[in-house]
């Protein structure tokens, strides 16, 4: 699910209890106090460590929460690489109406929701309902979270060129090695491009979209998400870079002995907008996303 200003995945895995113990980012007793290897030294690839691992293991599980000055998110998410792209599970629970969760899984070109009450009158009996691509509008309507979230092109290295002209330190602590990369927003916004920036991690479900652009411009919303927000991206990039100037963000990751991210802090302090990030990585190589079988879906038709 992407937030405002957020750069995360929610897109989503309780790591306590799904997470290995070889992998699982607490307690301290089961991870590698030091790491067998020497700190690295390069901020470009401390940021890439995460879509390196992802890329050579192929699957984990994340728990992710989001903090801001107004909400905080929390979601448990499943990643498992396939061909060229990935099937993810994500089960997010919506701030605004504590105990509501919405499960969404991404696979191929097709969308699972499950059913909830909302959604039941659609679902014929149905534990899921199966949005495929000519179906982005409806997903926008009925699921605005699901819609929003965009996990299917999940890429963990999405904001790597964002971090690359902070400076890096490193510590030893329980969960491995720290690395914290300090930079300058509004300098590495500028550098990385803020409409890109927005692109990549603000809210495109329709609720967001609808209120940056002019009535008439809801037509095109429902023919395609992707891709229809153009002015909307350009014009909170702006907004983005006004706010950006004097703030000083961090990253900070923590590598277990096996090299393995146990851990990831993202803060980024804007005056009134500040968000904080935090993910707790688990079950390298050993998660799985299970798609709903085809007795278990009802498909939605297209607009």
């Amino acid at each position: 699910m992407r937030r405002a200003v957020a750069p995360v995945l929610m897109t989503l895995a309780a790591l306590t209890a799904c997470g290995t113990q070889e992998n699982a980012a607490a307690p301290p007793s089961s991870t590698p106090s030091r790491s067998d290897q020497e700190a690295l030294t390069d901020v470009a690839a401390v940021a890439r460590i995460l879509d390196t691992q992802l890329t050579k293991h192929k699957s984990l599980k994340i728990a992710v929460s989001v903090t801001g000055d107004e909400s905080a998110v929390k979601a448990d998410v499943i990643v498992s690489l396939r061909g060229k792209g990935a099937d993810v599970d994500m089960t997010s629970e919506d701030p605004a109406s504590p105990g509501q969760k919405t499960r969404v899984i991404e696979s191929g070109d097709s969308t699972y929701v499950a059913v909830t009450d909302d959604l039941a009158d659609m679902a014929e009996g149905k534990a899921w309902l199966r949005f495929g691509e000519k179906q982005k509008g409806m997903l926008a309507l009925l699921a605005p979270g699901a819609a929003g979230s965009a996990v299917a092109d999940l890429n963990l290295a999405r904001n790597a060129g964002l971090y690359t002209s902070g400076t890096l330190s490193s510590a030893q602590d329980p969960l491995g090695t720290r690395y914290t990369i300090t930079y300058d927003f509004a300098g590495a916004l500028k550098k990385f491009g803020a409409k890109k920036y927005v692109e990549l991690n603000f809210d495109q479900s329709l609720a967001a979209v609808k209120a940056a652009l002019p009535e008439n411009g809801l037509k095109k919303v429902m023919k395609g998400v992707s891709g229809l927000g153009d002015a909307y991206n350009a014009r909170l990039g702006a907004q983005l870079m006004k706010a950006a100037k004097g703030v000083t963000a961090t990253y900070d990751l923590w590598v277990n002995g096996n090299g393995l991210p146990a851990k990831l802090v993202m803060n980024v302090p804007l005056e009134g907008a500040a968000v904080k990030t935090e993910m707790a990585f688990s079950s390298w190589g050993q998660a799985e996303v299970t798609v709903p079988a085809k007795e278990e879906t009802a498909a939605v038709p297209s607009l």
